[in-house]
């Protein structure tokens, strides 16, 4: 590099270059280069406001374009997360059509290009630590295990009838869903390597069934049912009865063993 101007102003043009950008009447959404670990190019969104140029992430970490999976029992560790980035980057948040949206706001144009940079490195900071495993190896090698098993016997059972991970409701998402004469069955995988990640599972198949009891989609919703893992060491160290308890009034059915995950076929017929 014999020549260090000319490299940077290739460097520049070439980065440059790799912006896009749309028009939304009067809001302008740039589509950066950065990606997060989800796969998803990250863009903001520019309006001015008076003498304001507003910045802001669209509300899309909020409905979750970038497709993040946030556990329960995540949620702790990821707000300080976030309260750490927003005071890093000085960012603001308020609502936005129904939605948390995270923005910046400058007076001066040229303010604006740093104000973009600042909320686009916000934005990927934060899609990045939502899409990241915090659970210890065994934990994630034991849970994909369960759940590739019962996934695929629902597969072979049900065939086309069957959806993993299926969003039925806004915000409500269930392990597995059936939908038989449209009609739907839900279904919430509870295990863990230890008592406490069993018991945060658990919790997180109450608030869901907690949830659909409310949501407008409860109407052609048939069965309830939670899958245990039976086989995982959280359910032989016990479940805690309270939480049993709990679980009893949002569900149909007593939950299920996946020793004895053929018992689904008595409840829900595949033909």
């Amino acid at each position: 590099m014999n020549n260090h101007k000319e490299t940077y102003e290739t460097i520049k043009k070439d980065f440059c270059h790799l912006f896009q950008f749309k028009t939304h009447g009067d809001t302008l959404e740039l589509i950066t280069p950065l990606v997060t670990l989800t796969d998803k190019f990250v863009s903001v969104f520019v309006t001015q406001r008076s003498n304001k140029l507003i910045i802001t992430d669209g509300g899309w970490i909020n409905q979750n374009i970038y497709e993040y999976a946030v556990k329960l029992d995540d949620i702790d560790i990821l707000s300080v997360i976030l309260s750490q980035y927003k005071e890093y980057y000085n960012i603001q948040q308020t609502i936005g059509n129904g939605h948390n949206m995270y923005f910046k706001s400058v007076t001066k144009s040229e303010l604006l290009s740093a104000a973009v940079f600042d909320l686009a490195n916000f934005i990927v900071g934060i899609v990045n630590s939502y899409a990241l495993d915090y659970r210890d190896k065994k934990e994630k090698e034991d849970r994909d295990k369960f759940r590739t098993e019962t996934n695929d016997f629902f597969k072979e059972h049900y065939r086309e009838n069957f959806r993993s991970n299926f969003e039925v409701s806004r915000g409500i998402k269930f392990n597995g869903v059936l939908t038989i004469n449209q009609r739907l069955h839900l279904f919430e995988y509870v295990t863990g390597s230890t008592p406490h990640y069993f018991e945060q599972d658990l919790r997180s198949a109450i608030v869901d069934f907690q949830l659909i009891e409310v949501a407008p989609t409860i109407q052609v919703v048939d069965n309830r049912i939670a899958i245990f893992n039976d086989l995982s060491i959280g359910y032989k160290h016990g479940c805690p009865p309270i939480l049993v308890q709990h679980l009893d009034k949002y569900t149909t059915h007593e939950h299920l063993l996946r020793s004895k995950r053929e018992d689904v076929l008595s409840i829900i017929s595949p033909n």
